[in-house]
């Protein structure tokens, strides 16, 4: 008897040390990543760019070629890890995913969420590229593009690249499904999760059902029709116009602008006048 109370004793007093260590460490990380966190994610753990994938946004991304050069490092970085992190896989029409695919289509990704510097859309690791529009297993109807809270975000190159090809008339596939996207991460609970502004995402949703209203009387012609189909997608389309139309989307509307520069954590007005 006397063994198994000291063993119990024993087991106590082991508990007991493994709760206050693990206190002591959660205080001391809270605080670490509270004071230095994104610094040490940006300059100690995050590896540059592979120049082949590098090549290509400095060529084809305006995003990265109208950031200053600190910030193209920052970017560059952040693109890495998210290849990195990510399962890309050809859909049915094409044979292989290409360098250009993965690293324009990360580059997207890394757009919308370059704000937050460690939020990289951890639940969605694979990514699927198909060459046109395809008809989709969850809903059984042809898409340019879609968001799936399973776990993946699928993708029409052709549609993707048009999206590109002129990057100032607020339509950009690529953005809008990484919209989506966003928002579903930050609905999810894992290490990402709850990272939006709660205040501003209420006040957006509010604001954002006027212009739909406006666009349903045609009152309000700003956005295409297809934002008016349902706040998700209102948002999405938004999104497409904050970061390609900054300027006229804030001339329309001050407020939406406002509400999606603290969002995101962005202002792409700054530096628009730089493409």
């Amino acid at each position: 008897m006397e063994y198994v109370a000291a063993l119990i004793f024993a087991l106590a007093i082991v508990f007991i040390v493994v709760q206050v260590f693990k206190n002591v460490y959660e205080i001391f990380a809270a605080t670490f990543d509270f004071f230095l966190g994104d610094k040490f994610h940006w300059f100690f753990i995050r590896k540059p760019l592979e120049e082949k994938y590098l090549i290509i946004i400095k060529e084809k991304f305006p995003y990265h070629q109208a950031l200053p050069n600190e910030k193209k490092v920052l970017f560059e970085k952040k693109v890495q890890y998210f290849i990195k992190s990510k399962e890309f896989m050809p859909g049915h029409d094409i044979d292989q995913v290409t360098d250009e695919m993965i690293a324009l289509i990360s580059a997207t990704a890394v757009q919308i969420t370059f704000g937050y510097p460690r939020v990289y859309l951890v639940h969605f690791d694979r990514i699927y590229v198909f060459g046109d529009v395809y008809q989709s297993n969850a809903t059984g109807h042809l898409h340019q593009g879609e968001v799936h809270a399973g776990g993946y975000i699928a993708l029409s190159w052709k549609s993707f690249v048009f999206g590109l090809m002129d990057e100032k008339d607020g339509r950009n596939l690529g953005l809008h499904e990484m919209a989506h996207a966003l928002r579903v991460e930050d609905s999810i609970r894992n290490k990402e999760y709850n990272f939006l502004d709660y205040d501003s995402l209420v006040q957006f949703t509010k604001e954002g059902r006027r212009e739909i209203e406006g666009m349903k009387t045609g009152d309000l012609t700003f956005f295409r029709k297809y934002g008016a189909s349902s706040d998700q997608e209102f948002f999405a389309v938004a999104v497409e116009n904050f970061f390609e139309r900054p300027a006229e989307l804030h001339e329309h509307n001050p407020t939406l602008y406002r509400l999606l520069s603290s969002m995101l954590r962005q202002d792409p007005m700054a530096w628009s006048r730089r493409y």
